[in-house]
């Protein structure tokens, strides 16, 4: 379980502003929400979800009645194991039977899996460093870590979309646009991986496509944990594109991967931060879209 890094101003402001909403259920299409209603003490947040957490069953991720639906997607939010920056406010809503509300909005959004592993404390630690029963960022590995260096033998990944469903194809070979069918436009290069492990960047990991079972879509990974998730989703391990980073900033890599669902079928890839925003208003063309993840970062020439 990972502890929360730092309080954030910004999500601040995006807490109040989903507060005033007044909404029973709500949601944020990049971030988590947890909302805890009739409180706006720290105790008083504490206690409520204590009472939750007694109606948990974290091997089902569900409660037990009288705890309702919204309040359980709510508690899982806060017992999320990543960490990152979060931002609270309490807003009043006149309309609610608890005028009174609490919402938090974490920079690490919970995904559709179990929402922490049972076992010791701090057995998986990425950083190697537990302070408190919590994985904490060590000195070496900060969230401003160090570089490392670009790698040497960096090449084009290429981008094809499809027109209407939006599926995205990722691949190094020129010739992919050759390969596909019609109905898919070629949008150039999305940016540049490493075609080997390369000692001067500790951080590259493979990047994994895998592709669902009785559709046609394909999902990108790096890591195990990842490919799991998917494994279970019906997706299949098609083959390794190259090598990149979790992040942008380590080894030079400057260009950060945004993946988002449409229609809750079909995975779109982009790495135009301008789309990105267009996309996260969800409005004409994007109004089907769901932010996803940044599930690994790249570099934008050789």
């Amino acid at each position: 379980m990972e502890a929360l890094t730092e309080w954030s101003s910004e999500l601040e402001e995006i807490a109040i502003n989903i507060g005033s909403e007044c909404s029973s259920s709500p949601a944020h299409a990049q971030y988590g929400i947890g909302r805890v209603d009739g409180q706006s003490s720290a105790d008083g947040i504490y206690n409520a979800l204590e009472t939750i957490r007694k109606k948990f069953v974290l091997s089902t991720s569900a409660c037990s009645s009288p705890v309702t639906t919204a309040q359980c997607s709510g508690f899982k939010q806060f017992l999320w194991y990543k960490g990152g920056k979060v931002g609270c406010a309490a807003v009043y809503c006149s309309e609610n039977s608890e005028p009174i509300a609490t919402t938090c909005v974490f920079e690490q959004k919970m995904k559709d899996q179990q929402l922490y592993i049972s076992g010791d404390k701090c057995n998986f630690c990425g950083s190697g460093k537990c302070d408190g029963d919590l994985c904490v960022p060590s000195s070496s590995s900060p969230t401003q870590p160090p570089c490392g260096s670009k790698p040497s033998d960096l090449v084009p990944l290429y981008r094809l979309v499809h027109k209407s469903r939006y599926d995205t194809i990722l691949s190094t070979s020129q010739d992919i646009a050759t390969t596909v069918a019609s109905t898919y436009e070629n949008k150039g290069i999305f940016g540049y991986i490493s075609t080997s492990q390369d000692s001067g960047c500790k951080y590259l990991a493979p990047l994994m496509q895998l592709s669902a079972t009785g559709k046609v879509d394909y999902v990108y990974v790096i890591g195990t944990d990842y490919l799991t998730y998917y494994n279970q989703k019906n997706y299949n391990f098609v083959t390794t594109l190259g090598y990149v980073v979790s992040e942008a900033g380590l080894c030079g890599a400057n260009v950060t991967a945004n993946q988002f669902l449409r229609s809750s079928t079909w995975n779109y890839y982009t790495a135009d931060e301008a789309e990105v925003s267009q996309i996260l208003l969800r409005t004409g063309t994007y109004s089907t879209f769901w932010f996803v993840d940044k599930p690994f970062a790249l570099w934008s020439a050789a």
